[in-house]
Order: structure tokens, then sequence, then C-alpha cells
């Protein structure tokens, strides 16, 4: 699907999915726990890569129409360890690569995107498995995700001016959703990837 297909099929979705509401309501408690976290490194250490597995999970099974809740979403736990080398991992190369700059950095954090989803879905892969493999899938993709999220740039304007509500009900549980949904295609090879050729698109 292209980018416009999938923002479409995300927007009806989030209309007619009896699992809207329990859908954004986990993902606004994901996104308390972690805001917590992040005063404190060890605790961000820890939890932070199992929280975006549990994110990953309760998206989708939002987007595969799967029950929504709570049980479901946090029961990666024995994802524990895995998860703990994985945002280590993450972290670290991500930081060596902004002190070279920002643009570096950015590189690199799409580089390592696929981490946590293939953890998630793959329980087979260990941590340092995910990330070196999101490494090799996402050659040719990284600057389609970069743009990808970008088109989100209009929601997320809208959102401080309703001072953070509109991301909470809206913004934050459609982009999620969409791009779990642009992601699964590179995690998929026989699913055609979005080709991007526009920076700007609809919001």
């Amino acid at each position: 699907m292209e980018r416009k297909e999938i923002k479409l099929q995300i927007r009806d979705l989030m209309k007619t999915s009896p699992d809207r509401w329990s859908f954004t309501g986990i993902l606004f408690v994901i996104a308390i726990i972690v805001s917590l976290l992040t005063g404190t490194f060890i605790g961000a250490l820890l939890l932070g890569g199992l929280l975006i597995i549990a994110q990953v999970r309760t998206t989708r099974n939002f987007v595969e129409k799967q029950e929504v809740n709570f049980n479901k979403s946090f029961d990666v736990v024995n994802r524990f360890g895995d998860a703990i080398i994985a945002n280590l991992l993450v972290s670290v190369f991500i930081f060596l690569w902004s002190l070279l700059f920002i643009i570096p950095g950015i590189i690199a954090y799409y580089r390592y995107e696929l981490t946590f989803y293939l953890l998630e879905a793959d329980p087979s892969l260990s941590g340092s498995e995910a990330f070196n493999k999101s490494k090799q899938l996402m050659k040719g993709h990284k600057w389609d995700s970069f743009v990808f999220d970008l088109s989100f740039i209009g929601w997320y304007l809208l959102d401080v001016l309703t001072l953070g509500l509109l991301g909470i009900l809206f913004v934050t549980p459609y982009h999620a959703a969409s791009k779990y949904t642009f992601l699964k295609q590179i995690m998929e090879p026989e699913t055609p990837v979005v080709e991007e050729k526009v920076v700007v698109d609809e919001q």
C-alpha cells in the first residue's frame, strides 16, 4: 500500500473498531510510564525496551483486529532480557552517531527502528539479532520511513494548539497504527513497500 492508502485505512479503522478507546488508553498509559522513566537511566534501560515492545504488541493487535487489553499488551514480559540488550544497543549506537552531528543521529534512529518490532514479531530473535536484522532490512527504506513520519507534522502542530489533547485522543494512536502498517511491509518483503516521491503529504 502507498502512504495515502495506509493512512486512509487506519483512519477508517479508528472510526469503526470497538477497541479504539482501549488502544488509545493503553498507549497513553505506556507513554506516561516512559515519561516517568526518562529521568532515571537505570529505569529507562531496564524497562524502556520492554515498554516499546508492549506498545508494538498493542498496535499490532489493534491493526490486525484482535482484542486489545492490558493482559495482551504486557504478555511480552518474557522478552525482558532481549529487550534490555536491544535497548542498550540502540541507545548507545544512536548516541554515538549523534556525536558526529544531528543528521547521523537521525539516520541511526531509522536504521535501528525495526529492532523492537522484530522482537515482538519473532520470539526466536535475541536482542542483538533483532538489532542487526533491523540494520539490514532498513537499507534503502530509512528515507521512506522518515518521510512517512514527516507527513504527520501537521497533526502534531494541531496537537500543540490543543495542549496535547488531540495527541492523546487521536494523533498518537493514528500515527502508531499507520507506522506499524508501513513497517510491516518492510518486515514482510513479499508486500510492496511505499516509494516516497514527495516530502509533504496530506494530513
